[in-house]
């Protein structure tokens, strides 16, 4: 398109600047004047076609803009459309954390519940073993005295 501008606008202006010399070669000066009068017509014609071209370039400009609005309307839509994706992602992504939270929190929590578990039955051994030491020695007493109020 612009190849095409750039050619007919070098084709006019060379018909222009050799239109002169070529007129001079077949009129003379006073009959010029009354030839280029002749074509005030053609003048009047060209200037129609160059507004008809204006206007038509409006028109296309109007299309153009129409299918521009289309467009941005349908690439507002698709970034809705992202936006709700996005924030559906971000409401999976934060109730994810909360569950493995809540998981590290019950893990956690159990670890401490077995050591805690297994402090009382750490302790609860050294005290069944301290119980039975000292059954034991109440056993040896007990047996010492029966001998000695049996052998008395």
């Amino acid at each position: 398109m612009k190849k095409l501008t750039i050619t007919l606008l070098a084709t006019v202006l060379v018909l222009w600047v050799i239109s002169w010399p070529i007129l001079r070669l077949f009129f003379e000066h006073t009959e010029v004047g009354t030839f280029g009068d002749s074509y005030g017509a053609i003048n009047a014609l060209f200037s129609g076609m160059a507004f008809v071209g204006v206007i038509i370039t409006i028109y296309l400009q109007k299309l153009e803009l129409g299918e521009q609005r289309k467009e941005i309307r349908a690439s507002r839509i698709a970034h809705e459309d992202t936006v709700k994706s996005l924030n559906a992602q971000l409401e999976l992504s934060i109730k994810s954390a909360k569950i493995n939270i809540k998981g590290s929190l019950l893990e956690t929590a159990r670890k401490s519940l077995e050591t805690t578990l297994e402090t009382v039955t750490v302790k609860a051994m050294v005290n069944s073993r301290r119980l039975d030491t000292e059954i034991k020695i109440m056993e040896n007493e007990l047996i010492h005295l029966l001998k000695e109020k049996g052998g008395n």
